[in-house]
């Protein structure tokens, strides 16, 4: 059985072909911030948790922020840690799957 991510809310998502990419947002159990990144195959509905190699620039605990894909690499911008309002800009290449 495959992992998949924890339920969650105010996360950013976006989908490419046929891969959807969750990233961050607050769990419901314990209302903390998940600062993960998944990858759906929407053909065999199986979970993958990507590797962040380096999270330079990216606030933990990030939710209220927007993903998308665009030519190969996802970009998030802005969201909150509850406390702090941001308006980062950062690319995840999913190649060497880094910020």
């Amino acid at each position: 059985m495959t992992p998949w991510p924890e339920a969650r809310t105010s996360h950013a998502s976006c989908a490419f072909e046929d891969i959807m990419y969750v990233h961050g947002g607050s769990t419901l159990n314990d209302q903390s911030s998940a600062d993960t990144l998944w990858q759906l195959d929407l053909r065999s509905l199986a979970w993958h948790k990507l590797p962040q190699k380096d999270n330079v620039g990216l606030p933990k605990g990030l939710y209220g922020h927007t993903i998308t894909w665009f030519m190969g690499d996802l970009y998030l911008f802005g969201g909150t840690t509850g406390f702090d309002y941001f308006r980062h800009f950062v690319k995840y290449s999913l190649v060497s799957k880094e910020w």
